[in-house]
Parts: C-alpha cells; structure tokens; sequence
C-alpha cells in the first residue's frame, strides 16, 4: 500500500467532518478556538455561543470575518479579538475541508462538491469549476494572464479561466497547496516541491529527495515547506513517539533552493502546521505550539499539546493569531 495514499486517507479522517445543524444557544466547552494579540504570551477562549459537543476542522480568518467550520456546519464572527458572536451559516450544505485564501469573498473546497464561492449579498454559496466535480483537486491560481491552474491528485491542469478543455501541465502525481510568488508559481505534495516560472508550461521539482511535501505556504515573503518521509510512512502511524519523521523548511529564492529549519525544534514525529505574525514564526507540532523570534534560529512553547489524538490549526490575521484543536488523523 502506498505511503501517499496513507497519508491521504489521514487527511480525509482529518478534516472531513459530519454536518449536524444545532441551534447556537449553549456554551461550547472551553479552548476550542483561542485568539493571541500578543504574539502567544496570553490566550483568549472565543469558543463561547458555540454549541455544546462541537469539534472543529479548520479556521480561516480575513480582515473582516472569522470563519471555523466543525461537526456542526460552518460559524463566523467578526474577527475584530472582542467577544465572538458566533452565528451559523445555514446556506452551506457540503462538509467542507478546506478554506482558500484571497479574494473579497470566501472560497472553500469540499472533497464532495469541489470548489464553492459565496455570492456577494445573497449568501448562497455558489459552485465553481463544475467540470471538475469528481475529480480529487485541492487548490487553483487564477492568474494575471487569464488562466488558471488547479492541483490535484493526479497532477497540475491548467486552462483559460473561462475556456476548456483542462490541458495536464504535470502528470500523475498529488499536488496540494498550489500559488504564485513573484510570477513563479509554486506546487506542494509527492514530488517533493514543484516549480514553474513560465506560467505552468513546464515544472521543475526541488526538495525532491524529501518525501510527501503535506504544506508550502508563502510567509513574509519567504516560503516553507512541511515533508512527510515516504519511508516512514507507516513508522509515522505505529512507531515511537519520539522518532524524528517530519522536516521543516524555508526558501529565500521562490524555492529554487532550501534550508532546514526543524533542527532547533523538538524531537518530535510530526510537524503539522506553520503561520508567521509579526517577526514571529509559529509552528503546530505533535507536542505543542511553538514560537520563534528569531527566524527559526530557537524555538519556545507558547501552548502545551492539545488533547490527546488532536493538534493546533492556525490562522492569523494582522496581529491576531487563532489556534483550534482539531484530530490529528491517523
């Protein structure tokens, strides 16, 4: 069994969750969702007017609005770090797995109904790339050029944003996060990183030697990347606690090259996320958040592990600094 389709079945466990429509009028246990102005030095508990035995998937977070979806549909609040009001979004039916950044109105991606937009002021959310419906995607640029390029489980396609058909720029292999930086568009997953600095024509692969790339995210200006050895796949499910599975990375040059940053952080067998606020990183590991100040040079906790199976999502916006507890999958 491969190691890639392991991992992607701990993404679907991950992230993946049922859609039961409650009322809002109880209080949610505590520590669901937390929210940081000062850089993880003190810890604010948001989760209040959620309702009672929620879990959460995945937050995002714009200048304006605080999204968290969870086994009980979709709730936003203004994102100003005052008390949450949390309200249900009643118009989202599909289990949604992830949300995607940029634009002034929200995009997610359900693994069942593919990408979804809302439209502006009727709130219904509204499917795009309907051709596509079925087929494994993860993520897509729209590009000044009129194109636009979508990664999937089986490779790069790109197309003009209102033509068809989808013609394959890289083939056979999962890509994940996908975007562009400085005109280089770069591509995440099971080659390692790929790279395209003529629009998606051509892809050249770095970090290649690395394993399954689970993350690549653009952060001030630089890129990093979280990798998943192939070989310790089912090590990573069964093996010590203690065994060093995971490597972050950081790019100064659009990932043309990359150094390692995880030697300074714990010993631990996975890295799960990372966001930057400020000057400050912070990085989700098995054991706990962790901050550095000083470009991945130390590392301090700023919050315990979560419970016990679950580890820390995050999403920022300005200063604030959201984590939630969501299930570690396998």
């Amino acid at each position: 069994m491969s190691a890639y389709f392991i991992y992607t079945v701990c993404i679907l466990f991950s992230i993946l969750l049922p859609t039961e429509k409650v009322a809002t009028d109880n209080n949610v246990s505590s520590n669901l969702i937390s929210l940081s102005e000062d850089g993880g030095k003190t810890w604010k508990d948001i989760g209040t007017g959620l309702p009672q035995g929620t879990t959460a998937g995945t937050v995002y977070a714009d200048q304006n609005m605080l999204y968290l979806y969870t086994n009980k549909g979709l709730f936003q609040t203004v994102g100003d770090g005052k008390k949450a009001n949390w309200t249900m979004d009643l118009n989202l039916k599909a289990g949604i797995s992830h949300f995607i950044s940029g634009g002034a109105r929200p995009i997610v991606r359900s693994f069942d109904d593919g990408f979804l937009q809302k439209a502006a002021g009727i709130g219904v959310w509204q499917p795009i790339f309907e051709d596509l419906r079925g087929h494994l995607i993860y993520n897509f640029v729209y590009r000044k050029d009129g194109n636009v390029l979508i990664s999937g489980s089986t490779g790069i396609l790109k197309a003009k944003i209102n033509e068809r058909p989808w013609k394959k720029k890289m083939e056979g292999k999962i890509f994940l996060d996908l975007f562009e930086k400085d005109g280089v568009l770069i591509a995440g997953g099971e080659q390692g990183v790929a790279r395209s600095t003529d629009g998606g024509e051509t892809w050249k692969t770095t970090l290649s030697e690395v394993g399954f790339v689970t993350k690549t995210i653009e952060l001030e200006g630089q890129i990093y990347a979280i990798s998943r050895y192939e070989e310790s796949a089912y090590q990573f499910v069964m093996g010590p606690e203690n065994q060093v599975l995971d490597r972050l990375y950081r790019s100064r040059d659009n990932g043309l090259t990359w150094e390692r940053l995880d030697a300074k952080l714990p010993n631990v067998k996975s890295i799960n996320d990372i966001t930057q606020v400020g000057n400050d990183l912070f990085c989700s590991l098995a054991i706990g958040l962790y901050k550095s100040s000083d470009k991945g040079s130390t590392w301090q906790q700023v919050l315990p592990a979560a419970e016990v199976g679950k580890f820390y999502k995050l999403a920022t916006s300005g200063n604030k600094l959201y984590v939630i507890q969501t299930f570690a999958g396998c």
